[in-house]
């Protein structure tokens, strides 16, 4: 089973200054630490011209890895697509705004627009610090060929908020808002309960916690073609796999196509294809999604869908 590779997530750091409800970040058995710029680089020498999309995030804050702008700027120079998500937090002290134009997408993850709601999924955040890094770089993307993205994972704290959430995001000079359905990660009970909008068009979940599919949908496996690099250089066949289960090996011992024509890749594949899932497949991205996305400002009209 020889599967193209597509798609690859590179871990910038494991470390992240928020608390978000139901993340596991700060619950991570497999270390914390930041990506080394070399290997970094190396990655991106192997691959920057290959693939469809590189996204620049794991389990972290991005921009917290203290040579971020630098390895942005990297990035630049490959025609592959790169795609980085943040809280926005670090946008007001972050020296080297214009390197951001390197990216294609910046997403921000914003989950309210009042400090009392921002607060009750993104602890320890803070919304006016973000809104004061938006006004710095808004008027930068706006000039730039990089699309700016707000996106929203839609809850019970701000459900009712949604039509101020789409003012919010033009205000503020985004290019497209997408509203994202709750995931519990954590698998709790008690998340799920304070959360999770049952019986609205933005959840995944319509009966309860355990009832999302044994498998993915529509026969589409992401982890065929999708593989995601830890900051350590460890590899995992998918973003699900925060814990590190099922590491397919380490990209500084054999380089990304090393690690991705390996046995142990090549068998996991097989038995994905094969319908042998593992038990992190429950809860995979694209079994039970349910996302809506707003056109806003750059692009033209507004257009709403659900993907």
């Amino acid at each position: 089973m020889t599967n193209e590779l597509k798609r690859i997530n590179i871990e910038l750091t494991s470390r992240c200054n928020y608390a978000c409800v139901g993340c596991p970040t700060h619950e991570l058995l497999r270390g914390k630490g930041v990506i080394d710029s070399e290997l970094y680089k190396s990655i991106f020498d192997e691959t920057g011209n290959n693939l469809d999309r590189i996204f620049l995030w794991g389990y972290g804050e991005p921009l917290l890895h203290p040579q971020a702008t630098e390895l942005i700027r990297y990035a630049g120079s490959f025609s592959t697509k790169k795609i980085m998500s943040t809280t926005g937090w670090r946008f007001e002290n972050l020296s080297d705004i214009k390197a951001l134009t390197n990216l294609d997408e910046l997403i921000v993850s914003i989950n309210g627009i009042t400090p009392e709601v921002y607060k009750q999924h993104q602890v320890n955040g803070d919304l006016e610090k973000v809104i004061r890094g938006l006004e710095r770089v808004a008027p930068v993307l706006a000039n730039s060929d990089t699309r700016f993205i707000m996106q929203t994972v839609a809850h019970k704290g701000n459900i009712d908020e949604i039509p101020q959430i789409e003012e919010f995001a033009r205000k503020y000079g985004f290019d497209m808002l997408v509203i994202k359905s709750f995931n519990v990660m954590d698998r709790k009970q008690e998340t799920f309960e304070k959360f999770v909008p049952i019986g609205t068009p933005y959840s995944r979940y319509q009966n309860g916690l355990n009832d999302s599919p044994k498998k993915p949908q529509n026969g589409a496996y992401p982890c065929e073609e999708w593989m995601v690099i830890n900051w350590d250089g460890s590899v995992n066949p998918c973003c699900w796999d925060y814990k590190g289960e099922h590491n397919l090996g380490n990209v500084r011992d054999a380089g990304v196509y090393g690690v991705w024509n390996n046995l142990r890749a090549l068998k996991h594949r097989s038995e994905i294809k094969k319908g042998n899932f593992l038990e992190i497949c429950v809860d995979c991205a694209n079994s039970k999604t349910v996302d809506t996305i707003s056109f806003t400002n750059k692009g033209g009209k507004d257009v709403k869908k659900s993907i």
